[in-house]
């Protein structure tokens, strides 16, 4: 994010961002924490040294978000085949139970 806009970022924007992101408690006050800190000195990185770390994080979220439909397709099939487990009836008893 750019130093200008990080600046002028609203607490009901970062509010909205804490909400998507699954918070649930705090939230105003985090939110004020945050833009607190987004106005603060800052100290300034190489513009080639911004882009490079961008680049790095993007390339993160998209490993990260290919590793989660992975695992969700790995539960799918699992499931699937668990139904065909003989002896599913007891492991989803035992599972229920706390065993």
């Amino acid at each position: 994010m750019a130093g200008s806009s990080r600046r002028t970022l609203s607490t009901s924007k970062i509010a909205a961002a804490l909400r998507r992101g699954g918070r649930q408690r705090r939230i105003e006050v985090r939110a004020g924490e945050i833009q607190a800190s987004l106005r603060s000195e800052q100290l300034v990185v190489a513009p080639a040294v911004s882009t490079a770390m961008g680049a790095s994080v993007t390339a993160s979220v998209a490993v990260i978000s290919t590793m989660l439909a992975a695992i969700a397709g790995l539960a799918a099939e699992l499931e699937a085949d668990f139904e065909q487990h003989p002896g599913q009836i007891a492991i989803a008893l035992a599972l229920a139970a706390g065993r």
